[in-house]
């Protein structure tokens, strides 16, 4: 248990023999994390427009009224 632990602190899986695939693995989770990000980031900027659109709404109708 600690040699591999040991191992896996080292870094020793992404110079490994079959260190491709775990560097694949790695850049697919990255890609993965970096669509989530954007996509959260996009939904919070729609967010804001249509609490901002919302408020120019009820000023309007003020206004018209």
């Amino acid at each position: 248990m600690k040699k591999n632990l040991v191992a896996l602190l080292k870094g020793r899986f992404l110079v490994s023999g079959d260190a491709p695939r775990n560097w694949l693995f790695i850049v697919f989770v990255s890609l993965l994390a970096t669509v989530m990000i954007a996509s959260s980031h996009s939904a919070d900027r729609k967010v804001h427009d249509i609490a901002a659109l919302n408020e120019e709404v009820k000023q309007l109708r003020s206004e018209f009224v």
